[in-house]
């Protein structure tokens, strides 16, 4: 058992340290980050934020409020000049930084070093894997986990408020769950409105109010106003069988739990949302700990109705909680270590897990670089095409207008899209109407008939198709006297209309 703190580090850091080699050496299967830096390019090359979708034939023109636009041109530039392996260090850097900020929360504030480590071995082992990916709904889990520390503070200072604040405008621009840091903050305000009506309480209560109302007025500094605002809405909402209603009916992520079935959170992710949800309702019995509680027990409801939520409502909650679950400890006769926690040793406790994540990274590039894989393409995931992807993109001729696996529009995206190359859709989605998402998500079904899928094809206007192995179309189209053979490689074949 965890008797002292060195331990408790020691613990903490072998398990971040798994976790951030995993971060540094995997290949990169996520579909989002290959648009928002084909998006960041155009940021780099135009000086504004994209308006418009630009990379679909079907809806060039339509509207498109992009809530990841901060991220665009970082991603750009790294892919650019690092190629695929640059996600892999970005995910190790986002990793980093929200370790850092639960392991203060957690292991460096708890009086009891086995509560700490358990918390952020909770939070971490168990609520991490989101953080293993560059993906900006991963990477912009900083941000909560950043605005706990902030608002939940012991002491509001001005300083403070005003990191609050810078932090909740970067979130505005980076992420559209920017509202939950309005909320951290006005709970916090609230959990300290009963310190007293004058004095340094009385200051302090200001402050937090001011913070929270300048934080809210903040959001509104983006480049898209109060459309931002509506987008996040219609993803909360719905929009009555628009594009909204289609992806929260069709996307695993937007399922409930109950019917989630272990494609996006497993059995762990459950036992843990189970236990914090536990904590919480422990945490509602003492006055001191009540808004902490009610404030989980809303998150919790969010991770049950929509599984995406599962990892930021249980990295939030660890922190949220730590307070709590280190007094119900003592409460049960575990000791507390003597003076205060150590938080410096907290976060030094990362730093051999950052060196060997490093080093794995150098040794993996080395190792796909050895094997003769074409530049660094070894990098990106098998499920986007790997290899195959990036020499299929090539035969593809400047302004074709290419229906390809969904997944892998968002590479195709950033390979061709200079060239003229424009995909049917691609993994944003909201910047689609539904009749083209409906359309779309036809074609990839196997019930569709050869006659039913010439005719969307030909409607749609596409004149090459890009199909991945066990693609329903294949069947239809391959042998078809409309389509021919261009090229094929590792399963995926390209095929141009005569």
């Amino acid at each position: 058992m965890i008797t002292g703190m060195p331990g408790a580090a020691a613990v903490v850091g072998a398990a971040f340290a798994g976790l951030a080699v995993q971060a540094a050496t995997r290949p990169i299967d996520d579909p989002d980050v290959w648009w928002v830096a084909a998006a960041g390019r155009y940021v780099l090359a135009t000086g504004e934020a994209p308006v418009e979708n630009m990379y679909s034939y079907l809806e060039p023109g339509r509207p498109w409020v992009m809530h990841e636009w901060l991220f665009g041109a970082p991603y750009a530039l790294g892919l650019e000049r690092l190629g695929p392996s640059f996600f892999a260090l970005a995910a190790l850097g986002w990793l980093t930084i929200a370790a850092a900020l639960v392991a203060q929360a957690t292991l460096g504030a708890c009086r009891r070093p086995v509560v700490g480590a358990a918390l952020a071995l909770l939070g971490l082992g168990v609520f991490g894997s989101r953080l293993l990916s560059a993906r900006p709904a991963s990477a912009a889990m900083v941000f909560p986990a950043a605005m706990v520390l902030l608002a939940f503070a012991p002491r509001m200072t001005r300083g403070r408020a005003l990191a609050a604040v810078v932090v909740e405008l970067l979130w505005a621009n980076a992420h559209g769950s920017f509202p939950l840091g309005v909320v951290l903050l006005g709970a916090g305000a609230l959990e300290h409105a009963g310190g007293g009506g004058h004095g340094g309480a009385a200051r302090d209560g200001k402050l937090r109010v001011a913070a929270a109302i300048a934080a809210a007025a903040v959001t509104l500094v983006n480049p898209y106003g109060v459309a931002l605002h509506r987008l996040v809405l219609g993803y909360l909402a719905g929009d009555s069988g628009g594009t909204y209603s289609f992806i929260r009916e069709h996307l695993t992520e937007f399922a409930p739990l109950w019917r989630d079935g272990g494609r996006v959170v497993g059995a762990v992710e459950v036992a843990g949302l189970a236990l914090v949800a536990a904590l919480a309702a422990s945490a509602a019995w003492v006055p001191r700990w009540r808004v902490r509680a009610l404030l989980c027990a809303g998150l919790v409801g969010m991770a049950v109705s929509h599984v995406r939520h599962v990892e930021l409502c249980g990295l939030v909650a660890v922190m949220l909680l730590a307070p709590h679950a280190d007094a119900l400890a003592g409460k049960l006769g575990v000791a507390a270590r003597q003076g205060a926690p150590s938080r410096g040793l907290a976060l030094a406790a990362l730093g051999p897990g950052v060196v060997a994540a490093l080093v794995a990274h150098g040794a993996a590039h080395r190792e796909r670089v050895a094997r003769g894989e074409r530049g660094v393409a070894g990098w990106i995931a098998p499920g986007l095409g790997g290899e195959a992807m990036v020499g299929l993109a090539e035969a593809l001729p400047d302004g074709a207008r290419v229906f390809a696996p969904f997944k892998a529009s968002g590479l195709l995206i950033w390979l061709t899209a200079e060239r003229g190359v424009r995909v049917t859709r691609d993994p944003r989605n909201d910047c689609y109407g539904r009749e083209v998402l409906e359309a779309a998500l036809a074609l990839d079904t196997p019930a569709e008939d050869a006659a039913t899928a010439h005719t969307r094809l030909l409607r749609a206007g596409a004149d090459h198709l890009l199909l991945g192995p066990g693609a329903p179309l294949r069947r239809w189209v391959e042998g078809d006297a409309a389509w021919r053979t261009v090229k094929e490689a590792h399963g995926y074949v390209l095929l141009s209309a005569r």
